[in-house]
């Protein structure tokens, strides 16, 4: 997958 840093995920889901 592209996004390989879970923290990277975790920040997309907090920003939307």
């Amino acid at each position: 997958m592209l996004y390989k840093s879970a923290p990277v995920f975790l920040e997309l889901r907090h920003s939307s």
